[in-house]
């Protein structure tokens, strides 16, 4: 059954492909990110294929994936925010 799944999901990458991409490059506007961002979009979506392929529209599915992705790239992240000290230096401030 679950290569039944990944032949469904690699169906799926090779009919649309060219399609999330270019409505990632609408959300990105540049060819590179939107590449990128529908890779991740896509691994989101593989992870979780047995429910996107229920979905009444998988394709609308994975481009609401691509939205959220692309959005994350804007938020806040806690562990990415610079504290201005070194780990690595016993917490001396970099200067």
């Amino acid at each position: 059954m679950q290569a039944e799944h990944e032949d469904r999901f690699q169906e799926f990458v090779r009919a649309r492909w060219s399609h999330l991409v270019r409505t990632a490059y609408l959300l990105t506007g540049d060819a590179h990110h939107a590449e990128d961002l529908t890779q991740t979009a896509l691994a989101k979506a593989y992870r979780s294929w047995r429910r996107v392929a229920r979905a009444d529209n998988p394709e609308a599915y994975v481009r609401r994936m691509l939205v959220s992705c692309n959005s994350d790239r804007f938020l806040p992240h806690s562990r990415l925010r610079s504290t201005g000290r070194c780990p690595h230096r016993g917490g001396s401030p970099r200067r």
